[in-house]
């Protein structure tokens, strides 16, 4: 954990313990077989992790106060109830009580943690489409990407099989029950082409993208499917257009406002060429901000997850069905599964820009995105 600005905390945290040990050594040094452990799973808890993400760890901050909060509640029963245990053998029953009791608190809390700890992992949130980078990498179509998905199976003859005994399937194995709460997964029929309503939205988001006559507006699309473009004008500078996304979405706002502080890590210490940016996506805050996500990821890893808790509107979580599709190397599109969820985004983008990708060089493409701070 980066924790140059908080040198000082830390120098007084360590002369408060180290106080606390001789004043136990002197006068109570029972206390210290608690103190001691105490102190050092604290410490591993704190020194942990990373503080790149404000929501990835506030989980941090709520195990250092439970850690430190059962040592205090020990220390202070202690001393509340010193002089009980000389006579424990008349207190035993409210004692094995008390002891219930704290056993029904903690199972409610270990089953109670994961809806205070935010977002982490995509199991923790039925919302979330999350498609996977790299296992997906040699898959050609959806119906293979989602058939290692499945809970149930069917094979040639019919039956039906579980993973379990799914070696003694026959032939072709289909998938009949997936592990998804998502009602629309897949986004192709059974011919493997793309369903008509699939079709139906893309050429549609094209036409607005591409039709100066602007028959069908942004905000038809936005009607109809629930999602649509956020065209600006020309940005001078990266406030200019922090402020713009902040103003159409928290969503947008948050995802850049990470974006930046990864990019402002000293390993990394990058930033974007806005003006060359806007310029090649059209003034669309969409596309805008994919190629931002596309860049970033270049240098490390974005995750998609914690990000859930910031989706207000049906068209959020349109832009982060699209955002859990994008794939890691960028100018190949087969290295991912294309979500159905924000589907028009993730192919226009590629409709603009993947020949661009595949006849320059990766240098290339970053030295027009991207600045590189000495």
């Amino acid at each position: 954990m980066n924790n140059k600005d908080k040198s000082g905390d830390l120098i007084i945290g360590i002369i408060l313990l180290v106080c606390f040990v001789i004043y136990f050594i002197i006068d109570e040094p029972f206390l210290l077989s608690l103190l001691i452990p105490i102190s050092i799973i604290l410490f591993l808890i704190y020194a942990s992790g990373t503080n790149k993400r404000d929501t990835y760890f506030k989980s941090k901050r709520v195990l250092l106060g439970t850690v430190a909060l059962v040592g205090f509640m020990t220390i202070l029963f202690f001393y509340m109830f010193n002089s009980d245990f000389e006579v424990f053998g008349y207190e035993r029953d409210f004692y094995v009580n008390l002891g219930v009791f704290f056993v029904f608190v903690s199972a409610f809390f270990a089953w109670f943690s994961k809806q205070v700890i935010p977002i982490s992992f995509i199991e923790d949130d039925d919302r979330l489409v999350q498609e996977t980078m790299y296992e997906d990498y040699d898959f050609q179509t959806l119906g293979e990407v989602y058939a290692y998905r499945g809970i149930t199976f069917k094979d040639e003859t019919g039956n039906s099989f579980t993973i379990k005994d799914l070696h003694k399937a026959k032939g072709k194995i289909t998938s009949s029950e997936l592990v998804t709460n998502d009602l629309e997964m897949v986004a192709l029929n059974d011919k493997e082409h793309l369903k008509f309503y699939y079709e139906k939205l893309i050429y549609d988001f094209y036409k607005v993208l591409s039709d100066n006559s602007r028959k069908l507006t942004n905000e038809h699309l936005l009607k109809l499917y629930g999602y649509n473009f956020t065209f600006i004008k020309r940005v001078k500078s990266e406030d200019e257009l922090k402020k713009l996304l902040k103003k159409e979405s928290l969503l947008y706002s948050k995802i850049y406002h990470f974006l930046e502080k990864d990019m402002k890590n000293p390993e990394i210490n990058i930033s974007l060429n806005i003006e060359n940016i806007c310029k090649d996506n059209l003034y669309c805050l969409e596309l805008i901000l994919i190629s931002a996500i596309l860049m970033v990821r270049q240098y490390m890893n974005f995750p998609v997850g914690d990000l859930m808790k910031y989706v207000k509107t049906k068209k959020d979580k349109n832009f982060i069905g699209c955002f859990s599709s994008l794939p890691a190397d960028y100018s190949n599109v087969n290295s991912t599964s294309a979500s159905a969820s924000g589907i028009a985004y993730y192919f226009i983008y590629y409709k603009l820009h993947l020949n661009w990708f595949t006849s320059n060089t990766d240098r290339e493409i970053i030295k027009r995105w991207v600045r590189i701070k000495d």
